[in-house]
């Protein structure tokens, strides 16, 4: 067995390139931290809670402004991750031989399992500080909610990149499918 050669796929571009966008678009919570860290009483993090108190949001009470503010820019997660697809589905190498029923079934388990994440993490109102043991303590410092806030960014726009790939390849290989018979 070889060891340290890399195995290079048509997709992995796409995967580095989701990877580098995942780090910008999530950069916007480490500047929230920064902000808090610098002036705890921080005009902007107070005015951007008062904007996102329509929201259901994930929320500490050791910190409420930050953990306000960075559980609404979570929702944008998605929103990121359609415009990551728009500029790279035409990247993305398919294979069209797979079966119309297992595609079918695999997107309907997938949907199921898609919408109960993202609606888990991304539009729950949750205080963290009475939710599990886990959520308790990464809810106390700001470092671990900053983390625990990039952990559900991340989660939420691979899922949701993922899903929209799988429904662009969806619907390219039923109709590959249909224009060979």
């Amino acid at each position: 067995m070889k060891s340290g050669i890399a195995i290079h796929t048509p997709n992995s571009n796409i995967t580095k390139r989701m990877y580098i966008f995942l780090i910008i678009t999530a950069s916007p919570l480490l500047i929230l931290l920064a902000i808090d860290l610098y002036n705890t009483e921080s005009y902007l993090l107070y005015n951007l809670t008062s904007i996102s108190n329509s929201l259901s949001t994930l929320h500490s009470v050791t910190n409420l402004p930050m953990s306000s503010v960075m559980s609404a820019y979570c929702k944008t997660a998605p929103i990121w991750a359609f415009i990551f697809v728009l500029f790279s589905y035409k990247k993305l190498h398919l294979k069209t031989d797979q079966p119309k029923l297992l595609l079918t079934k695999t997107l309907i388990l997938f949907s199921i399992l898609y919408f109960g994440v993202v609606s888990l993490l991304a539009f729950n109102n949750v205080e963290l500080s009475e939710s599990g043991r886990l959520m308790r303590v990464m809810s106390t410092n700001n470092y671990l909610l900053t983390l625990l806030f990039i952990a559900i960014f991340s989660v939420v726009f691979i899922f949701t990149t993922y899903y929209v790939f799988f429904i662009y390849a969806f619907y390219k290989t039923v109709n590959s499918t249909k224009t060979a018979h």
